[in-house]
């Protein structure tokens, strides 16, 4: 099996630096452009379904691509969506970090933002897809088109890494726009 990580392009909330969380944004004319520049890339390879989360901002990355082809398999996943943070949804960056620092958080991967949700949570809806994708789509090409902290606990499940790793570096968050792929064996418990 081959998954294809993609992240959508930029919102007006990206290029503000605001954390748009599930707010159903759509892409800015910057990532309606780079939407367009995914065709060639896209069309280096082959995908059985493409699976994208509820939020517009998947579907409109994905559409320029999408109508290149013929009767495309495209499921919307609710288990992709962005990570809730609550009432931190619109916070700058700068003041995500500063409302980190004030509260003095020093477990940010089992910290939940008021009403929100936490990373672990985050990465268990990841676990969950992914057994769904292995059980459902075994030994297909399936692109998942999705937003960063999901796609970052995704990644981290596929390459075998523990949550603890979802601040780390290596390797770094997915750009907007940026696509990774990966292969997956079989048989392969997770």
């Amino acid at each position: 099996m081959n998954i294809f990580l993609l992240r959508h392009t930029q919102t007006g909330d990206t290029e503000m630096g605001i954390n748009a969380s599930r707010t159903d944004s759509s892409l800015s004319r910057s990532g309606q452009i780079k939407a367009r520049e995914l065709i060639p890339i896209l069309s280096q390879y082959y995908y059985d379904i493409f699976i994208i989360s509820p939020l517009k901002r998947t579907k409109e990355t994905l559409e320029p691509y999408l109508h290149t082809l013929k009767n495309p398999v495209v499921i919307s996943n609710e288990l992709t969506t962005e990570r809730d943070l609550g009432e931190l949804t619109h916070t700058t960056r700068e003041q995500f970090k500063q409302y980190i620092e004030k509260y003095n958080i020093t477990n940010r991967i089992t910290w939940q933002p008021p009403q929100g949700e936490s990373v672990l949570e985050v990465y268990k809806r990841a676990e969950q897809f992914l057994k769904q994708v292995k059980e459902n789509y075994p030994n297909k090409n399936v692109l998942i088109c999705g937003h960063q902290n999901f796609l970052r606990c995704l990644e981290l499940l596929i390459l075998r890494r523990p949550t603890e790793e979802f601040y780390s570096y290596k390797p770094e968050r997915l750009a907007p726009g940026e696509l990774r792929t990966y292969q997956i064996q079989y048989p392969n418990e997770s």
